[in-house]
């Protein structure tokens, strides 16, 4: 398995992590940087805020990798009942999650 695929799955995981409420779980793929900076609570108060603007999660579509400079970032769009985000995660070369971020696209 290539490591563009890894890190897809690996986004893809996450965010069902989210979807289920596992956020401590979700946490443990975070880099020191990211942990330092986004706790479970935070992640969690983040997933809710996605939800309140969007409305019940449907499903994470359009999952497409590009490397930039150290880190391998997925791209993809979080489809919500009301509302669409793009969101994308960047992975170290641990394959531990070093940024990521959600906007909406409307």
């Amino acid at each position: 398995m290539s490591t563009t695929s890894t890190h897809v799955d690996l986004t893809h995981h996450f965010i069902e992590q989210l979807d289920a409420g596992k956020f401590q779980e979700a946490t443990r793929s975070f880099d020191a940087t990211v942990a330092g900076l986004l706790n479970a609570d935070a992640l969690s108060s983040l997933w809710a805020q996605l939800q309140s603007e969007g409305g019940k999660f449907q499903e994470q579509r359009d999952a497409r990798s590009s490397t930039y400079g150290e880190h391998d970032v997925v791209f993809f769009t979080l489809r919500h009942e009301t509302r669409n985000f793009e969101g994308y995660v960047a992975y170290d070369h641990d394959h531990k999650i070093a940024g990521l971020a959600f906007a909406p696209l409307d």
